[in-house]
């Protein structure tokens, strides 16, 4: 009753259903239907296990659709100062720990989650310099991780555009998280003051 698919009156092999084993000879030749909600119960993806032969190797039972998370995805600070969005200009916030000009929203190095009305990312590109409530904006010089990379985390660099050509005239290293839906990224101090990381909204 509670695997209604397979019976103990069904015991012959079969080749059209290629799970079914001489070994598992209870298998029902209806197997469950592929379902578009749980991928993992594709015929291309099907693995038998020896314990549940009509699952994968790879998942306990019953399944999950919701991936596990880094634990940074729950425990994060904001960066939601308005001055903070890349159509911000020229101000005087800075993203470095006890200085005079230090950002309302920063609360030293740590992860930390982008939300309104700042933004909810920072921009892959540079917004140019006397941005973002700042004369020297950072800006993501990678790619965020894809929307098939949900929990993962990777190394990034974030570049400080003060005006010259290459739009870097420093950098940092930091990490980027794709918490799904959101991104939560770990961010170091800044070097100075009027260095600080920009906010936009994806589009």
């Amino acid at each position: 009753t509670t695997y209604p698919w397979y019976t103990t009156t069904t015991r012959r092999p079969s080749t059209t259903y290629p799970w079914e084993t001489t070994t598992n000879p209870w298998y029902s030749t209806t197997r469950p239907p592929v379902s578009t909600t749980y991928p993992w119960g594709s015929t291309t993806t099907h693995r038998p296990s020896t314990t549940y032969p009509w699952i994968t190797t790879t998942a306990d039972w019953p399944y999950s659709t919701t991936p596990n998370l880094p634990s940074q995805c729950s425990n994060y600070k904001i960066l939601n100062d308005a001055s903070r969005n890349a159509n911000t200009g020229y101000g005087y916030n800075c993203d470095e720990t006890d200085d005079r000009y230090t950002s309302p929203d920063w609360a030293g190095p740590s992860y930390y989650r982008m939300m309104a009305p700042a933004g909810d990312r920072l921009p892959e590109y540079s917004p140019g310099a006397n941005h973002c409530g700042s004369a020297t904006v950072g800006w993501l010089l990678y790619a965020h991780p894809s929307a098939d990379q949900v929990g993962v985390e990777m190394d990034s660099t974030v570049c400080f555009d003060g005006g010259n050509t290459n739009a870097c005239d420093r950098s940092v290293s930091i990490k980027v998280t794709n918490c799904g839906g959101y991104y939560v990224y770990y961010l170091p101090d800044t070097y100075f003051c009027e260095y600080r990381y920009c906010a936009e909204f994806q589009s």
